[in-house]
């Protein structure tokens, strides 16, 4: 059956929008607090309101650093795919939703810290555990047979990726047994895997030695189209643009 292909460029586009307004969407929790400020009577009130956030606020920086890390994964993803399809589609859309809990388990992340009620942390660490499952589930079925892949994709390449996303579930994991511990040092496992997904790893000198002809080689699909008529032009005997041919 044919499937039909579709430029990923739109795709892409819609993923950094969506993910951009979860961003936007945690940071406004913090509004109560900008209007209690507004009318503090002292400076002493201003600190005091300061510190109640001082939860909110790591559980934002955390929850920053998921969703960054998490649109790193997928730009790196979306950079060695030419085309998407339905089913690429869907599962994108399934890390978005994913993606879209996050804000919202982050308020309730807040709350948990207050009590050191392990039930929500574990409810986040498997919002984080579902993005990774997305991920990997979409770079499979794009790569699985070169059905979406750009050519030539290096097999070290699609190996890498699988293993940061491994690693990424198993520190999740790691987390929400450490939660039983405390709920405080699993925050910090989290936190600690969230920023190692930020960093270069070894493992990303793959992707880097992929070559730019090949990742770029299905964007280019005019000048393609463009050298047939060149060569014609300039085989013996052909009229040049803007001469003729002497008779």
């Amino acid at each position: 059956m044919h499937t039909r292909l579709i430029h990923k460029d739109r795709l892409s586009a819609l993923s950094d929008g969506v993910i951009a307004v979860m961003i936007t969407l945690m940071f406004l929790g913090f509004e109560g607090t900008y209007q209690q400020i507004r009318i503090a009577k002292s400076s002493a009130e201003i600190w005091s309101l300061i510190g109640q956030q001082i939860p909110q606020f790591l559980a934002y920086c955390l929850s920053f650093l998921v969703i960054g890390g998490y649109w790193l994964k997928q730009h790196l993803i979306f950079l060695y795919i030419g085309h998407v399809d339905r089913v690429f589609i869907g599962l994108n859309f399934l890390f978005l939703m994913c993606i879209s809990i996050v804000p919202i388990a982050t308020d309730w992340l807040v709350e948990s810290a207050h009590h050191e009620f392990n039930a929500i942390f574990v409810f986040y660490s498997l919002c984080y555990t579902a993005c990774s499952l997305a991920l990997a589930a979409s770079w499979a079925w794009a790569t699985t047979g070169n059905r979406l892949s750009v050519p030539h994709l290096m097999p070290e390449t699609v190996r890498s990726v699988y293993v940061q996303i491994a690693v990424s579930v198993g520190a999740c994991l790691l987390g929400v047994a450490v939660s039983y511990i405390d709920i405080w040092l699993g925050m910090v496992v989290l936190t600690g895997s969230s920023i190692a997904m930020l960093c270069p790893l070894e493992s990303d000198g793959h992707w880097q030695q992929q070559s730019k002809e090949e990742v770029s080689e299905i964007s280019r699909p005019k000048k393609a189209m463009h050298e047939p008529y060149r060569e014609l032009s300039t085989a013996p005997g052909m009229a040049q643009p803007g001469k003729t041919l002497a008779t």
